[in-house]
């Protein structure tokens, strides 16, 4: 008698398992082949160009995004983000503060500056970072730190990043100079994989010591990432002019940016620095909430009363 299941026995092949082999080649971390190629020239048709930045000439705006950059790298740095999360988030506050279709932070609102900062690094976070922290967390520095700044409650910073998002036009994957840097290192002379990866950390290194300054928006990541390899490798530019031909910028761009580089970095522009923001109350949350109108200004941010939370908010 046949079972009643026949019909859907499927006879397979038996399961022999591989054994993992030393002597297979493997494929290098930063091996070159045309894939690489073909990613580079998606990296430059989809590279964001400096855009119309017409806010560069208020001292507030400029010193609201020094404070929240600054903000961003030792808040990363205390959660061990990678460098592509700061230049996201960077990225994202950019694009959402001062080009002219942007937001406009308000100086008599100094709050703003903050939240923005957090909602930036949290959807940079959510974008590239496998453990993400809670919001709450996000804000809340080891005991033995004082809180500097405001805190708010999860909802607030939802918010914000919906935001933020709409802002954006839900483009949260931008072409970075580490996207760059990764394509350049095997085109690089007697650079295997193990000085690779130590060019590559400089490289971050240096774009993070950069970062804080205004003229960061200046340069496009091509000619910042040619910039970072020049001065993580100590190469002089007519040494790396096959590598500006490849990325399709000009050998003076380059040398202005890595100018840029040298003078911040000598003036010691990567040393942490807390933010200056004059915190409330220990026990204190804001809450406040955003209306969005669609008007050349962008800057009906409206505040409602704050209130007060002693935990996250679990949603």
């Amino acid at each position: 008698m046949a079972a009643p299941f026949d019909p859907l026995f499927c006879p397979e092949e038996p399961f022999i398992e591989e054994l993992y082999e030393p002597n297979v080649e493997r494929t290098h971390l930063f091996e070159p082949n045309s894939d690489a190629d073909e990613f580079l020239s998606s990296l430059l048709t989809n590279e964001q160009k400096p855009q119309n930045f017409t806010n560069l000439n208020d001292p507030y705006l400029l010193s609201a995004r020094n404070d929240a950059v600054q903000w961003i790298k030792t808040t990363s740095s205390r959660f061990g983000f990678n460098a592509l999360t700061i230049l996201l988030a960077v990225n994202y506050l950019d694009r959402c503060f001062l080009c002219s279709a942007g937001l406009r932070l308000q100086q008599d609102k100094p709050w703003m500056k903050q939240l923005s900062a957090v909602a930036c690094l949290a959807l940079a976070a959510k974008v590239e970072e496998t453990r993400v922290p809670f919001l709450l967390d996000l804000q809340i520095p080891p005991a033995a730190e004082e809180v500097a700044g405001f805190v708010f409650e999860a909802k607030t910073v939802r918010r914000m990043e919906l935001l933020v998002l709409t802002t954006l036009g839900w483009r949260m994957n931008p072409v970075t100079a580490l996207d760059f840097i990764q394509c350049i290192l095997p085109k690089l002379k007697d650079c295997d994989d193990d000085t690779a990866v130590e060019v590559l950390r400089s490289c971050e290194h240096v774009l993070a010591s950069v970062l804080s300054d205004w003229r960061w928006v200046q340069f496009p990541p091509s000619v910042w990432a040619a910039a970072a390899t020049m001065q993580a490798t100590g190469v002089h530019s007519d040494a790396m002019q096959h590598i500006f031909d490849l990325l399709q910028v000009s050998k003076e761009n380059v040398e202005e940016c890595r100018g840029l580089i040298v003078e911040l970095m000598g003036n010691g522009c990567n040393k942490r620095k807390s933010c200056c923001l004059n915190p409330p109350s220990p026990n204190e949350v804001i809450a406040s909430c955003f209306s969005y109108e669609s008007s050349s200004s962008l800057d009906s941010w409206q505040v409602l009363p704050s209130s007060v939370s002693s935990s996250p908010d679990p949603n």
